[in-house]
């Protein structure tokens, strides 16, 4: 990879780094996730709704899923997002995630601690 995205302000800009299909998945502080080909180009783009950040993400075929956490508290959920970028559904869960694994096409397994 031959690019770069300049960093804002002094708090973590993103939090965390995925690579599918040929694509880096970064999710950022600010709410954003966006997925890069590996000319910098913009392949992916989406927004976790108000009050949360994404921390983890997990491409399932064409869907992400991403572990999200509430900025103002300790809720947690997995989101899922198509293709295009758009929102789809939640659901809560109690655990932080460490990892997701691909059991067939309907299935992730998801693997995580228990909150504090």
């Amino acid at each position: 990879m031959q690019w770069s995205e300049p960093s804002v302000g002094s708090s973590p800009y993103f939090v965390h780094l995925d690579f599918y299909n040929e694509i880096s998945y970064v999710c950022y502080n600010g709410g954003n996730i966006r997925g890069f080909d590996k000319d910098g180009s913009v392949q992916f783009s989406a927004s976790a709704n108000a009050g949360y950040i994404p921390l983890k993400s997990f491409l399932n075929n064409t869907d992400l899923l991403v572990e999200e956490k509430e900025t103002s508290g300790n809720n947690r959920r997995i989101s899922r997002y198509y293709s295009t970028g758009s929102y789809s559904q939640s659901v809560p869960i109690t655990v932080e995630v460490v990892a997701f694994a691909k059991k067939d096409d309907n299935t992730v397994f998801l693997f995580g601690n228990e909150s504090q």
